[in-house]
């Protein structure tokens, strides 16, 4: 599954985007099992995913880890 192979990645922006990619079908197998609460955290992980990745992308000259300037 893309949750436990994105355990073994090293580069954080890895992590994000793999995680990102297999979460919608987590919170839609939760939305259709009806389990409402797990659903909710499961939008709430793709948002701070989302969030993560707009703020730790990369730029030109600006070194690994470092958030964005605001």
């Amino acid at each position: 599954t893309l949750h436990t192979s994105a355990l073994w990645l090293s580069d954080e922006q890895q992590i994000r985007w793999v995680t990102l990619a297999g979460s919608p079908f987590w919170c839609a197998y939760n939305v259709l099992s009806r389990a409402y609460g797990s659903a909710i955290g499961d939008f709430l992980s793709i948002c701070s995913l989302v969030i993560a990745i707009v703020r730790y992308r990369k730029r030109p000259g600006q070194n690994v880890g470092e958030p964005k300037a605001l």
